[in-house]
């Protein structure tokens, strides 16, 4: 195995734990968005589901997804 890419961690206040990572960690924001669709519907199974996503990026450029 060569490296990791990201880890992926559910939160219940993203904003909060955004901003906990970027001031703690020193993380950047790389990504901030909103998803939806047919896949995260049927990630979650629930019709018309929608995430927030913030991806962090450390130094090395492997990202910790909120």
């Amino acid at each position: 195995m060569g490296a990791i890419r990201h880890v992926g961690i559910y939160v219940k206040h993203i904003q909060e734990m955004a901003r906990f990572y970027t001031e703690v960690f020193s993380l950047r924001t790389a990504v901030h968005q909103h998803e939806g669709g047919d896949y995260i519907a049927a990630l979650f199974n629930e019709k018309g589901a929608q995430l927030e996503v913030y991806k962090l990026a450390f130094g090395d450029g492997s990202l910790l997804e909120l």
